[in-house]
């Protein structure tokens, strides 16, 4: 990601800080009117806790942006416990756009174009990340490796 990406994802966010449980409910809230079906992976969670966990993922992700190599294995780690939840990879897409109406929902005129894109490139890194760490993608026990010396493909972004 570039510099400016950066600093833009940083300047919106803190913005959505100080009002983070009520982001936290707006996503929830989007994401359960828009895709009922993913409900049932929430069955029996405190919706609060949930949301407080969704706000220190997103502050974590933020904070790391400086060092975005760093963020890899504990995405990869969530999206693995995430598929005995039943996430299936384009839960990913589902999730990924409720984040985003939230934030223009949140963020209103601060969710210019250049915003929506920095976050959207940024979701779309972790998303694919997570999404190659959890499955079995194109059904042959494929998991992204690469030789000696190449840069991981998010180091392309």
């Amino acid at each position: 990601m570039t510099p400016f990406a950066i600093s833009l994802i940083e300047e919106t966010f803190a913005k959505i800080e100080p009002q983070k449980d009520a982001f936290a409910k707006h996503f929830y809230e989007d994401l359960f009117a828009t895709a009922p079906e993913t409900r049932p992976y929430f069955d029996g969670k405190d919706m609060d806790e949930q949301g407080a966990k969704l706000m220190a993922a997103i502050t974590s992700v933020v904070e790391g942006l400086s060092d975005i190599e760093s963020l890899i294995p504990k995405a990869e780690e969530i999206a693995q416990q995430h598929v005995a939840y039943g996430v299936q990879p384009g839960d990913y897409d589902t999730f990924g756009a409720s984040l985003m109406r939230t934030l223009a929902r949140t963020l209103e005129a601060d969710f210019h174009q250049e915003a929506e894109m920095a976050w959207d490139e940024l979701y779309n890194l972790l998303a694919t990340v997570m999404k190659f760490a959890a499955y079995d993608v194109g059904g042959r026990g494929f998991k992204p490796t690469r030789p000696a010396g190449q840069k991981p493909f998010w180091k392309f972004w």
